[in-house]
């Protein structure tokens, strides 16, 4: 009778997930559009992003077939499956946190840190490819809703079961001290981007934290395999909701603005790199790549423009191609210049020339 209700809930609380992916997927639909249809730049995080949307579905449509099936299926099969799903949404939602943080990362430090990411990767995704046959589940005839011939029913959850959600919880915090070491390396703590990564790795990291967490503790106090499993969907939701949430927000703060300059001289330096008043202008902002844009313009033809060197790709930030008008501006700006100072020099000359004249009869009166 417990494990019955226990299962009743667990469907309420399967229900309120959906309902929540669907309102943040009519939130989220414009961006994805632009993204599929190209009008924004694609970037390889963005695969994924998408497959994290693709196999949240497909992991509701499964639990729905075990769930509401009117015939007889395969369950331990379709566990199988729901598994699997659930290890392609965390490992995805981890993946899209660590594509932030190697952002800030630049050269031999950003290999090191795709190495590390890489490596915990593939540990995260082991142990969730492990933990696919943690759970067993077995067709009960007449089991189900009374429309049904009978129901699947969970008759164990191994403890191993909370293995993967222990290594997912260091995976993420790893990420998150990565993000920060990385952050006041090269810019400081008191820079908007920087802020802005840094606050939204914490609420991820602590919002995943808190429901692995009561699932590892469900599942190690062995209660039964109903509240073992209770919070699976809850938590695929909050993780898939708060990873793109958070690259999608990223990816527009950072994106540049059409109608913007793109200049790099002392004046506008500040306003370009989106900061705000009280900001620090450190010079090693120039490595942040998540602020990049490339222009046609030589830095070397104009003497007032500092030299920022190679620009690094971002796998967040849109690259707009440079226009041929950008280049033509800046020529005719040296043209400008150099017309300017020859007419200068002439002036001087001149004058020179007059004082020269009129020394002798100044000599003579």
């Amino acid at each position: 009778v417990q494990i019955q209700k226990d299962f009743e809930v667990a469907i309420i609380l399967f229900w309120l997930a959906v309902g929540f992916i669907v309102r943040e997927q009519f939130s989220t639909a414009r961006f994805e559009w632009d993204v599929i249809t190209g009008k924004r730049q694609r970037r390889w995080p963005q695969v994924f992003y998408l497959a994290v949307k693709i196999a949240w579905w497909a992991y509701v449509a499964t639990n729905v077939l075990v769930v509401y099936t009117p015939h007889k299926i395969d369950c331990q099969a379709s566990m199988y499956t729901i598994e699997a799903l659930m290890g392609i949404i965390t490992l995805c939602s981890s993946v899209l946190l660590a594509c932030r943080t190697i952002c800030v990362y630049q050269d031999r430090a950003r290999i090191v840190v795709i190495t590390i990411v890489t490596l915990l990767a593939c540990g995260l995704a082991a142990a969730w490819g492990q933990g696919v046959m943690s759970v067993s589940a077995i067709w009960i005839p007449g089991g189900g809703k009374p429309w049904t011939e009978g129901g699947c029913a969970f008759t164990a959850v191994s403890m191993d079961y909370s293995v993967k959600y222990i290594i997912t919880m260091v995976f993420d915090f790893v990420v998150l001290m990565l993000t920060v070491y990385g952050v006041i390396r090269l810019e400081g703590s008191d820079t908007k981007i920087g802020y802005t990564l840094i606050r939204q790795g914490i609420f991820y990291f602590v919002v995943t934290f808190v429901v692995n967490a009561l699932i590892t503790g469900f599942t190690i106090a062995q209660l039964n395999p109903v509240m073992s499993l209770i919070l699976a969907i809850p938590t695929s939701a909050i993780a898939i909701t708060a990873s793109t949430r958070l690259y999608m927000e990223l990816a527009e703060e950072t994106r540049p603005m059409k109608d913007r300059e793109v200049t790099f001289s002392r004046e506008n330096e500040e306003s370009y790199f989106g900061t705000v008043s009280g900001m620090s202008t450190d010079s090693r902002k120039r490595k942040f790549s998540l602020f990049r844009r490339t222009s046609s313009m030589d830095p070397e033809k104009l003497p007032h423009v500092l030299s920022l060197g190679p620009m690094p790709s971002s796998p967040l930030v849109e690259i707009h191609a440079p226009t041929p008008s950008h280049s033509g501006e800046g020529s005719r700006l040296v043209m400008v210049q150099q017309q300017q100072q020859g007419s200068i020099t002439e002036a001087h000359g001149e004058t020179i020339t007059e004082h020269v004249a009129e020394a002798p009869s100044r000599a003579a009166s």
